[in-house]
C-alpha cells in the first residue's frame, strides 16, 4: 500500500510539474514578454506519441504524420533508436506550437468548443492575487473564482493562491509569482 501511494505522489508531482512547464515561460522580467510557443510535456507510463499528438492536436489529423515527425526530430533523447513507437516515460517533449490558422468549423467538421471554459477553480486566497485574461482583461482571484486556459496568475509580496484544477490536480502559487 506505501508503493501505490508513493507513486501516486511521483505522478502528482510529474503532473504538477507538467502543467507549471506547459503554461509558463520565463523571460527578463523587464521586458514583461512571454515565450508562449515553447510548450513542453512530460510522458506518463503507458502514453505513446499517437495519443499524445492526437490530444493535443485534435481536428488537424492531416498534420498529424508531420507533428509526430517534428516531435520525433526535436527529442532524438525521448525516443529508441529514432522510432515514434518506442517513446521513454518519464522523458521531457518540447512539442511544436499549435497552428494559429487551424478552424475546425473551415473543414465541414461540427464546432464542439463554445467559449472560455474554467480549467480550475481558486479554494484558497490570501494577500493581493489577480489574473490577466488573453484580452488583458484584470481580475481579483478569489476563493471561487475560475482560472481559463490563457490567463497569467499574478500574487503580490503577500499573495497566495491555491487552485483545484479540472484533472484533481493542486497548484500553489506563492508570493511573488508569475504563471
Amino acid at each position: 500500500m506505501h508503493r501505490i501511494n508513493q507513486i501516486k505522489y511521483v505522478n502528482k508531482i510529474i503532473l504538477l510539474l507538467l502543467l507549471v512547464s506547459s503554461f509558463m515561460a520565463f523571460t527578463a522580467e523587464a521586458s514583461g514578454r512571454f515565450n508562449t510557443q515553447k510548450r513542453y510535456l512530460y510522458v506518463q507510463p503507458g502514453q505513446n506519441i499517437f495519443n499524445i499528438v492526437k490530444v493535443l492536436y485534435p481536428g488537424q489529423q492531416d498534420k498529424w504524420p508531420a507533428i509526430i515527425k517534428n516531435i520525433v526530430r526535436k527529442n532524438p533523447h525521448a525516443f529508441i533508436g529514432a522510432d515514434a513507437t518506442r517513446i521513454q516515460a518519464g522523458a521531457r517533449l518540447e512539442l511544436p506550437p499549435l497552428s494559429a490558422r487551424f478552424n475546425p468549423g473551415a473543414s465541414g467538421g461540427t464546432m464542439v468548443y463554445k467559449g472560455p471554459k474554467a480549467v480550475g477553480q481558486v479554494v484558497k486566497s490570501r494577500g493581493k492575487t489577480f489574473v490577466l485574461s488573453k484580452r488583458k482583461n484584470k481580475r481579483n482571484l478569489d476563493v471561487g473564482s475560475e482560472v481559463y486556459v490563457g490567463d497569467r496568475i499574478y500574487t503580490g509580496v503577500k499573495g497566495f493562491v491555491r487552485l483545484s484544477m479540472i484533472d484533481d490536480a493542486k497548484i500553489d502559487i506563492r508570493c511573488n509569482s508569475e504563471m
